[in-house]
């Protein structure tokens, strides 16, 4: 697992859970790596749609699954995002 980059373990993640969600599950473009500006990093897997999952790396090089994720996320990488007032 250490040997695995943090590309090929989101996708692993991403498709791992999705063995349990109802209906089709999307396909994935390439993971890309994020870092905010109070410097965490994330992976982000998207498709021509928007974002489909975000895993935060933690210091201990361990991903994270997130159900939400921070704006700066959603304006670099959701063509669809909207800022809400």
């Amino acid at each position: 697992m250490k040997d695995e980059s943090y590309e090929t373990r989101a996708l692993s993640a991403y498709f791992k859970a999705g063995k349990n969600a109802v209906g089709q599950l999307q396909q994935p473009g390439y993971p890309q790596i994020a870092k905010t500006e109070d410097g965490k990093q994330y992976v982000v897997l998207t498709n021509r749609h928007g974002i489909l999952a975000v895993y935060r790396i933690r210091t201990d090089g361990i991903l994270k699954g997130l159900k939400r994720w921070p704006e700066e996320i959603s304006k670099s990488f959701d063509p669809c995002y909207k800022k809400h007032d």
